[in-house]
């Protein structure tokens, strides 16, 4: 079994256990409010990693729920693409872009996720001329772009995905005894 299937997989039971989805819409709000939460930190001088890792994290889960909610299957999309999808690969991912330029791409992906959203749950109309987005598609985009970013930064995402997930699980518990 492939790991982007087993991350996805386990992300999907964390969200029913946590009681289900939110609505596409919220959650693309709350996709947009972790994407300038993690621009504040880029910017700041002095920006603890630890809060980098999250911020990368829960931006990764909830593209990977929106993916979930569509019933997108990563793992075929990864392939189709040529994304690996075995988490040692992921992790030796490079490229010369900047931290800005990686910063931009997963802004440019989240535009390009809430226009699909936007056509799916919200009011706006699919013009005649644009052409078809495939939701899957531009998750598995974005996340490329996460894995860049965290190995920029020399952390392993896979470890602060199991962290968030796990704390999530904590605050829960803790919050319904």
């Amino acid at each position: 079994m492939h790991d982007i299937y087993i991350y996805q997989s386990n992300i999907d039971k964390h969200i029913q256990n946590l009681g289900g989805y939110w609505r596409s819409i919220s959650a693309l709000a709350r996709l947009q409010e972790e994407i300038g939460e993690l621009a504040e930190l880029i910017l700041e001088k002095n920006s603890k990693i630890d809060e980098l890792k999250e911020e990368i994290a829960d931006i990764y889960i909830i593209s990977t729920c929106l993916a979930n909610q569509y019933k997108n299957n990563l793992e075929k999309v990864y392939n189709k693409i040529d994304i690996p999808t075995k988490t040692k690969e992921l992790q030796e991912l490079s490229s010369d872009h900047s931290v800005t330029d990686l910063f931009f791409y997963i802004q440019i992906q989240a535009g390009k996720i809430a226009r699909i959203i936007n056509h799916y749950d919200g009011d706006k109309i699919k013009k005649p001329t644009e052409k078809d987005r495939n939701l899957g598609l531009e998750v598995a985009f974005l996340h490329k772009y996460l894995f860049l970013l965290a190995n920029n930064f020399k952390f392993n995402l896979f470890h602060s995905i199991d962290r968030v997930l796990k704390n999530l699980l904590k605050e829960i518990k803790t919050a319904f005894p």
